[in-house]
């Protein structure tokens, strides 16, 4: 339970460097509450009241950003849900770049900034300054899509393999290839990631990408036994 002792205790101490940085914030329960002020080109642009609901951290997820001063309407192009929670970032994207425990004042001071201060200068008739992922699920699909592309083939196959368990066993070499375990480095993201690609989907993947490997293969030899058949030149040992 996010009420329990310990994990109050846990969530203290990750909230205890921000708190310092930002004295106008406090922990309430596993809730932190206040203004956040937000900077821009090296001055303060604008504060915002703002509550960050830790308790999804408690089971790997990111918190959960509200700006509670009415300022901001609950409306998609405002990247705020019906549920007044704030689209700071995709989960995803976030845990790729950023791997190892969770980092509080990193989330904060990065992408929860840039939230504000893009509706900060909205407000003033200013377009938003960051880029901008699509709404919904066409986001995790574009980000999927972007994420297979900038991946080295070697990854990708690292990845699956990864994912392609049943159990994901934190002791492993993490498949981004640094070195280090996976407890160590990306256990966050590739949780999340194996909400979008099951265990069996990824031996699926697996299994098509064999398949098409052993079909490539039959169709080269059978081009080069024609070839040979009909007197074309082959590359011969030395």
């Amino acid at each position: 339970m996010t009420g329990a002792p310990g994990v109050v205790e846990k969530l203290g101490k990750l909230c205890a460097p921000l708190l310092l940085r930002y004295p106008t914030l406090h922990l309430d329960g596993p809730t932190l509450r206040g203004t956040l002020p937000v900077e821009f080109e090296n001055r303060e642009l604008d504060r915002f009241a703002v509550e960050i609901d830790l308790t999804p951290v408690v089971e790997g997820n990111l918190p959960k950003v509200r700006e509670v001063g009415g300022r901001i309407s609950w409306l998609l192009d405002r990247h705020v849900d019906s549920h007044g929670v704030a689209c700071v970032c995709l989960p995803q994207d976030f845990l790729l770049r950023h791997p190892g425990p969770f980092d509080l004042s990193l989330f904060v001071e990065g992408p929860v900034r840039d939230f504000f201060i893009g509706q900060a200068l909205v407000e003033r008739g200013v377009a938003w300054p960051h880029g901008e992922w699509a709404h919904g699920e066409q986001a995790y699909k574009d980000w999927l899509d972007e994420f297979i592309r900038d991946a080295t083939g070697e990854q990708l196959a690292a990845y699956l393999r990864t994912l392609s368990k049943d159990e994901m066993k934190g002791h492993l070499p993490c498949p981004c290839g640094s070195g280090q375990r996976i407890r160590n480095c990306h256990l966050q993201f590739l949780m999340l990631l194996r909400k979008m690609i099951t265990p069996k989907g990824a031996r699926d993947i697996i299994a098509g990408i064999t398949q098409r490997v052993a079909e490539s293969q039959a169709s080269a030899s059978s081009l080069l036994a024609r070839g040979v058949a009909h007197g074309l030149p082959t590359r011969r040992r030395k």
